[in-house]
Protein backbone atom coordinates (compact mmCIF):
# COMPACT_ATOMS: atom_id res chain seq x y z
CA UNK A 1 0.00 0.00 0.00
CA UNK A 2 1.27 3.46 -0.93
CA UNK A 3 0.34 7.05 -0.16
CA UNK A 4 -2.32 8.07 -2.73
CA UNK A 5 -1.07 10.46 -5.40
CA UNK A 6 -3.86 12.93 -4.66
CA UNK A 7 -4.22 13.87 -0.98
CA UNK A 8 -7.34 16.03 -0.44
CA UNK A 9 -6.14 17.25 2.97
CA UNK A 10 -3.12 18.86 1.26
CA UNK A 11 -5.50 20.96 -0.80
CA UNK A 12 -7.60 21.93 2.21
CA UNK A 13 -4.71 22.96 4.43
CA UNK A 14 -3.39 25.16 1.61
CA UNK A 15 -6.67 27.04 1.75
CA UNK A 16 -6.34 27.66 5.48
CA UNK A 17 -2.75 28.88 4.99
CA UNK A 18 -3.84 31.36 2.34
CA UNK A 19 -6.72 32.72 4.42
CA UNK A 20 -4.35 33.09 7.38
CA UNK A 21 -2.02 35.30 5.32
CA UNK A 22 -4.93 37.32 3.93
CA UNK A 23 -6.24 38.04 7.45
CA UNK A 24 -2.76 39.14 8.49
CA UNK A 25 -2.55 41.66 5.63
CA UNK A 26 -6.15 42.83 6.05
CA UNK A 27 -5.56 43.59 9.72
CA UNK A 28 -2.72 45.96 8.80
CA UNK A 29 -5.10 48.01 6.65
CA UNK A 30 -8.36 47.70 8.60
CA UNK A 31 -6.88 48.70 11.98
CA UNK A 32 -9.98 47.63 13.89
CA UNK A 33 -12.57 47.75 11.12
CA UNK A 34 -14.88 44.71 11.24
CA UNK A 35 -13.20 43.94 14.57
CA UNK A 36 -9.94 42.97 12.85
CA UNK A 37 -6.90 44.28 14.73
CA UNK A 38 -3.21 43.74 13.95
CA UNK A 39 -2.70 42.43 17.49
CA UNK A 40 -5.67 40.03 17.39
CA UNK A 41 -4.86 36.45 18.46
CA UNK A 42 -3.72 34.26 15.55
CA UNK A 43 -4.08 37.20 13.14
CA UNK A 44 -0.83 38.72 14.42
CA UNK A 45 1.00 35.52 13.43
CA UNK A 46 -0.68 35.17 10.03
CA UNK A 47 2.71 35.29 8.31
CA UNK A 48 3.11 31.69 9.47
CA UNK A 49 0.78 30.74 6.63
CA UNK A 50 3.78 31.23 4.34
CA UNK A 51 5.83 28.84 6.46
CA UNK A 52 3.06 26.29 6.07
CA UNK A 53 3.16 26.87 2.30
CA UNK A 54 6.91 26.20 2.17
CA UNK A 55 6.76 22.98 4.18
CA UNK A 56 3.73 21.76 2.28
CA UNK A 57 5.31 22.59 -1.08
CA UNK A 58 8.37 20.50 -0.29
CA UNK A 59 6.21 17.56 0.79
CA UNK A 60 3.91 17.76 -2.25
CA UNK A 61 6.72 18.04 -4.79
CA UNK A 62 8.67 15.19 -3.19
CA UNK A 63 5.51 13.08 -3.18
CA UNK A 64 4.79 13.71 -6.87
CA UNK A 65 8.24 14.14 -8.43
CA UNK A 66 10.83 12.34 -6.28
CA UNK A 67 10.64 9.26 -8.51
CA UNK A 68 11.75 11.43 -11.46
CA UNK A 69 15.09 12.06 -9.78
CA UNK A 70 16.32 8.71 -8.53
CA UNK A 71 19.34 9.82 -10.54
CA UNK A 72 19.84 13.35 -11.72
CA UNK A 73 19.02 13.98 -15.38
CA UNK A 74 19.11 17.37 -17.07
CA UNK A 75 16.08 16.56 -19.27
CA UNK A 76 14.00 15.55 -16.26
CA UNK A 77 15.07 18.71 -14.46
CA UNK A 78 14.08 20.95 -17.37
CA UNK A 79 10.73 19.17 -17.72
CA UNK A 80 10.09 19.66 -14.00
CA UNK A 81 10.84 23.39 -14.29
CA UNK A 82 8.54 23.72 -17.30
CA UNK A 83 5.74 22.06 -15.34
CA UNK A 84 6.27 24.38 -12.40
CA UNK A 85 6.29 27.44 -14.64
CA UNK A 86 3.07 26.25 -16.26
CA UNK A 87 1.61 26.02 -12.77
CA UNK A 88 2.64 29.36 -11.28
CA UNK A 89 3.79 31.82 -13.92
CA UNK A 90 0.62 32.71 -15.88
CA UNK A 91 -1.23 33.87 -12.77
CA UNK A 92 1.86 35.63 -11.44
CA UNK A 93 2.25 37.49 -14.74
CA UNK A 94 -1.45 38.37 -14.91
CA UNK A 95 -1.50 39.81 -11.37
CA UNK A 96 1.73 41.74 -11.87
CA UNK A 97 0.69 43.32 -15.18
CA UNK A 98 -2.80 44.12 -13.87
CA UNK A 99 -1.31 45.77 -10.78
CA UNK A 100 1.15 47.77 -12.91
CA UNK A 101 -1.75 48.94 -15.08
CA UNK A 102 -3.68 49.97 -11.96
CA UNK A 103 -0.74 52.07 -10.80
CA UNK A 104 -0.70 53.91 -14.12
CA UNK A 105 -4.46 54.48 -14.21
CA UNK A 106 -5.34 55.55 -10.65
CA UNK A 107 -4.20 59.10 -9.88
CA UNK A 108 -2.18 59.43 -6.69
CA UNK A 109 -2.15 55.66 -6.13
CA UNK A 110 1.52 55.49 -5.14
CA UNK A 111 0.90 58.03 -2.37
CA UNK A 112 -1.34 55.54 -0.53
CA UNK A 113 0.89 52.52 -1.15
CA UNK A 114 2.52 51.81 2.19
CA UNK A 115 5.50 49.97 0.72
CA UNK A 116 6.86 53.14 -0.87
CA UNK A 117 7.78 53.93 -4.46
CA UNK A 118 8.30 51.77 -7.52
CA UNK A 119 11.19 51.14 -9.91
CA UNK A 120 11.68 49.37 -13.19
CA UNK A 121 14.47 47.26 -11.64
CA UNK A 122 12.08 45.88 -9.03
CA UNK A 123 9.41 45.32 -11.67
CA UNK A 124 11.88 43.35 -13.80
CA UNK A 125 13.12 41.27 -10.87
CA UNK A 126 9.52 40.49 -9.90
CA UNK A 127 8.71 39.60 -13.51
CA UNK A 128 11.62 37.13 -13.50
CA UNK A 129 10.73 35.83 -10.03
CA UNK A 130 14.13 36.73 -8.60
CA UNK A 131 12.91 39.63 -6.44
CA UNK A 132 13.74 37.80 -3.21
CA UNK A 133 17.22 36.70 -4.24
CA UNK A 134 18.91 39.83 -2.90
CA UNK A 135 19.35 41.38 -6.37
CA UNK A 136 16.90 44.24 -5.77
CA UNK A 137 15.89 46.29 -2.76
CA UNK A 138 12.34 45.01 -2.31
CA UNK A 139 9.42 43.10 -3.75
CA UNK A 140 7.01 46.03 -3.52
CA UNK A 141 5.21 45.53 -6.85
CA UNK A 142 3.21 42.62 -5.45
CA UNK A 143 4.55 41.84 -2.02
CA UNK A 144 3.33 38.20 -1.74
CA UNK A 145 5.40 37.38 -4.84
CA UNK A 146 8.51 37.37 -2.63
CA UNK A 147 7.59 33.85 -1.50
CA UNK A 148 7.01 32.78 -5.11
CA UNK A 149 10.50 34.05 -5.89
CA UNK A 150 11.91 32.02 -3.00
CA UNK A 151 9.98 28.96 -4.18
CA UNK A 152 11.34 29.36 -7.71
CA UNK A 153 14.82 29.07 -6.23
CA UNK A 154 13.62 25.92 -4.45
CA UNK A 155 12.38 24.49 -7.75
CA UNK A 156 15.80 25.07 -9.33
CA UNK A 157 17.58 23.02 -6.66
CA UNK A 158 14.78 20.51 -5.96
CA UNK A 159 16.31 17.58 -7.92
CA UNK A 160 19.55 17.92 -5.96
CA UNK A 161 17.64 17.97 -2.68
CA UNK A 162 15.86 14.74 -3.69
CA UNK A 163 19.11 13.01 -4.63
CA UNK A 164 20.75 14.10 -1.37
CA UNK A 165 17.79 12.94 0.76
CA UNK A 166 17.52 9.57 -0.96
CA UNK A 167 21.23 8.89 -0.68
CA UNK A 168 22.07 10.37 2.70
CA UNK A 169 18.99 10.27 4.97
CA UNK A 170 18.61 6.88 6.60
CA UNK A 171 15.24 5.39 7.33
CA UNK A 172 14.10 6.30 10.83
CA UNK A 173 16.10 9.52 10.91
CA UNK A 174 13.81 11.59 8.70
CA UNK A 175 11.62 13.22 11.37
CA UNK A 176 14.49 14.13 13.74
CA UNK A 177 16.43 15.61 10.82
CA UNK A 178 13.44 17.63 9.58
CA UNK A 179 12.78 19.00 13.08
CA UNK A 180 16.49 19.82 13.41
CA UNK A 181 16.27 21.81 10.18
CA UNK A 182 13.32 23.75 11.56
CA UNK A 183 15.22 24.35 14.81
CA UNK A 184 18.17 25.64 12.76
CA UNK A 185 15.76 28.00 10.98
CA UNK A 186 14.40 29.39 14.24
CA UNK A 187 17.88 29.84 15.72
CA UNK A 188 19.31 31.30 12.52
CA UNK A 189 16.45 33.75 12.12
CA UNK A 190 16.98 35.27 15.53
CA UNK A 191 20.78 35.22 15.25
CA UNK A 192 20.45 37.24 12.04
CA UNK A 193 18.45 39.84 13.92
CA UNK A 194 14.90 39.24 12.70
CA UNK A 195 12.18 40.51 15.04
CA UNK A 196 9.97 37.51 14.23
CA UNK A 197 9.60 34.61 11.79
CA UNK A 198 7.75 36.76 9.27
CA UNK A 199 10.75 38.42 7.66
CA UNK A 200 11.33 38.17 3.90
CA UNK A 201 14.53 39.02 1.99
CA UNK A 202 17.54 37.04 3.18
CA UNK A 203 15.39 35.63 5.97
CA UNK A 204 12.86 34.54 3.38
CA UNK A 205 15.48 32.49 1.54
CA UNK A 206 16.46 30.88 4.85
CA UNK A 207 12.79 30.15 5.61
CA UNK A 208 12.18 28.61 2.22
CA UNK A 209 15.40 26.57 2.19
CA UNK A 210 14.91 25.00 5.61
CA UNK A 211 11.16 24.49 5.40
CA UNK A 212 11.03 23.32 1.79
CA UNK A 213 13.77 20.75 2.50
CA UNK A 214 12.10 19.71 5.76
CA UNK A 215 8.87 19.13 3.84
CA UNK A 216 10.68 16.84 1.41
CA UNK A 217 12.22 14.86 4.26
CA UNK A 218 8.90 14.56 6.11
CA UNK A 219 7.24 13.17 3.00
CA UNK A 220 9.94 10.53 2.78
CA UNK A 221 9.23 9.65 6.43
CA UNK A 222 5.53 9.27 5.62
CA UNK A 223 6.32 6.90 2.76
CA UNK A 224 8.13 4.62 5.16
CA UNK A 225 5.17 4.48 7.57
CA UNK A 226 1.72 4.77 6.00
CA UNK A 227 -0.21 4.31 9.24
CA UNK A 228 -2.88 7.06 9.64
CA UNK A 229 -1.53 9.68 12.04
CA UNK A 230 -4.64 10.98 13.82
CA UNK A 231 -2.78 11.43 17.09
CA UNK A 232 -0.06 13.44 15.39
CA UNK A 233 -2.67 15.64 13.67
CA UNK A 234 -4.20 16.48 17.05
CA UNK A 235 -0.76 17.11 18.58
CA UNK A 236 0.25 19.35 15.67
CA UNK A 237 -2.97 21.37 15.84
CA UNK A 238 -2.51 21.73 19.59
CA UNK A 239 1.03 23.09 19.14
CA UNK A 240 -0.07 25.49 16.40
CA UNK A 241 -3.07 26.81 18.33
CA UNK A 242 -0.98 27.29 21.48
CA UNK A 243 2.09 28.87 19.93
CA UNK A 244 0.47 30.93 17.16
CA UNK A 245 -1.93 32.66 19.55
CA UNK A 246 0.52 35.54 19.94
CA UNK A 247 4.06 36.53 19.01
CA UNK A 248 5.44 35.40 22.38
CA UNK A 249 5.91 31.76 21.39
CA UNK A 250 5.11 31.89 17.68
CA UNK A 251 8.44 30.29 16.74
CA UNK A 252 7.21 27.03 18.29
CA UNK A 253 4.35 26.90 15.78
CA UNK A 254 6.87 26.11 13.03
CA UNK A 255 7.40 22.66 14.56
CA UNK A 256 3.65 22.16 14.74
CA UNK A 257 3.34 23.06 11.07
CA UNK A 258 5.96 20.44 10.19
CA UNK A 259 4.19 17.74 12.21
CA UNK A 260 0.87 18.74 10.64
CA UNK A 261 2.19 18.28 7.11
CA UNK A 262 3.69 14.92 8.11
CA UNK A 263 0.36 13.77 9.54
CA UNK A 264 -1.53 14.88 6.42
CA UNK A 265 0.63 12.64 4.24
CA UNK A 266 -1.27 9.77 5.89
CA UNK A 267 -4.43 11.68 6.76
CA UNK A 268 -6.73 10.09 9.30
CA UNK A 269 -10.41 10.89 10.02
CA UNK A 270 -9.65 14.10 11.96
CA UNK A 271 -7.45 15.51 9.19
CA UNK A 272 -10.02 14.64 6.55
CA UNK A 273 -12.80 16.21 8.62
CA UNK A 274 -10.92 19.48 9.13
CA UNK A 275 -9.07 19.80 5.82
CA UNK A 276 -11.01 17.53 3.48
CA UNK A 277 -14.45 19.10 3.79
CA UNK A 278 -16.00 20.96 0.81
CA UNK A 279 -15.31 24.46 2.17
CA UNK A 280 -11.65 23.68 2.90
CA UNK A 281 -11.24 22.10 -0.54
CA UNK A 282 -12.80 25.11 -2.25
CA UNK A 283 -10.48 27.45 -0.37
CA UNK A 284 -7.56 25.20 -1.27
CA UNK A 285 -8.44 25.27 -4.95
CA UNK A 286 -8.52 29.07 -5.09
CA UNK A 287 -5.66 29.51 -2.60
CA UNK A 288 -2.97 30.45 -5.12
CA UNK A 289 -5.23 33.01 -6.80
CA UNK A 290 -6.27 34.27 -3.37
CA UNK A 291 -2.67 34.60 -2.24
CA UNK A 292 -1.38 36.48 -5.30
CA UNK A 293 -4.35 38.77 -5.87
CA UNK A 294 -5.32 39.90 -2.38
CA UNK A 295 -2.44 42.33 -1.88
CA UNK A 296 -3.14 44.51 -4.95
CA UNK A 297 -6.82 44.57 -3.98
CA UNK A 298 -5.93 45.75 -0.47
CA UNK A 299 -3.82 48.53 -1.97
CA UNK A 300 -6.69 49.60 -4.23
CA UNK A 301 -8.93 49.58 -1.14
CA UNK A 302 -6.51 51.95 0.62
CA UNK A 303 -6.64 54.29 -2.38
CA UNK A 304 -10.45 54.24 -2.33
CA UNK A 305 -10.53 54.58 1.46
CA UNK A 306 -8.48 57.78 1.31
CA UNK A 307 -11.23 59.28 -0.88
CA UNK A 308 -14.26 57.62 0.75
CA UNK A 309 -16.68 59.58 2.92
CA UNK A 310 -19.12 56.81 3.88
CA UNK A 311 -19.15 54.00 6.45
CA UNK A 312 -15.67 52.49 6.34
CA UNK A 313 -16.93 49.18 7.77
CA UNK A 314 -19.12 48.77 4.69
CA UNK A 315 -16.14 49.48 2.45
CA UNK A 316 -14.06 46.96 4.40
CA UNK A 317 -16.77 44.30 4.08
CA UNK A 318 -16.94 44.96 0.35
CA UNK A 319 -13.18 44.42 0.11
CA UNK A 320 -13.38 41.05 1.88
CA UNK A 321 -16.12 39.86 -0.45
CA UNK A 322 -14.25 41.20 -3.49
CA UNK A 323 -11.06 39.39 -2.53
CA UNK A 324 -12.77 36.00 -2.53
CA UNK A 325 -14.85 36.69 -5.64
CA UNK A 326 -11.81 37.84 -7.61
CA UNK A 327 -9.81 34.82 -6.41
CA UNK A 328 -12.56 32.46 -7.57
CA UNK A 329 -12.76 34.20 -10.96
CA UNK A 330 -9.00 34.15 -11.43
CA UNK A 331 -8.91 30.46 -10.59
CA UNK A 332 -11.72 29.69 -13.04
CA UNK A 333 -10.73 31.92 -15.96
CA UNK A 334 -6.95 32.45 -15.65
CA UNK A 335 -5.21 29.89 -13.45
CA UNK A 336 -6.90 26.67 -14.60
CA UNK A 337 -7.19 27.42 -18.37
CA UNK A 338 -3.60 28.65 -18.65
CA UNK A 339 -2.26 25.70 -16.70
CA UNK A 340 -4.20 23.21 -18.81
CA UNK A 341 -3.14 24.88 -22.06
CA UNK A 342 0.55 24.91 -21.16
CA UNK A 343 0.49 21.36 -19.83
CA UNK A 344 -1.09 20.17 -23.07
CA UNK A 345 1.67 21.92 -25.00
CA UNK A 346 4.31 20.28 -22.82
CA UNK A 347 2.71 16.85 -23.21
CA UNK A 348 2.59 17.26 -27.00
CA UNK A 349 6.24 18.28 -26.98
CA UNK A 350 7.11 15.31 -24.82
CA UNK A 351 5.30 12.90 -27.15
CA UNK A 352 7.10 14.40 -30.14
CA UNK A 353 10.48 13.94 -28.44
CA UNK A 354 9.71 10.31 -27.60
CA UNK A 355 8.65 9.66 -31.20
CA UNK A 356 12.03 10.70 -32.55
Amino acid sequence: MKIPRIIPAFTGVRGFASVWVVLFHLSQSFKGLLGLHESAPFVITGFLGVDLFFILSGAVLYHVHASDFMHYKVKAHLQFLRLRLARVYPLHLFCLVTFATTILILPGFTETYRQGGFSFTNFLSTLLMINNWGLSTSSMWNVPSWSLSAEWLGYLVFPFIVVAIDKQVREGWEVPLALALLAFLVLGTFMLGAKDMGEAGKFGILRMGCEFTAGCILCKAARNDITPRTGMTLLALGIILTCAYSLDYHWGAVFGLGLLVLSLCNAGPVANLVFGNPIALWLGNISFSLYLSHWPLIQIYQWVDSRFAGDRNILAAMLVATIFVIAALLYRFVEVPSRQYLRQKLQARRRAELAL
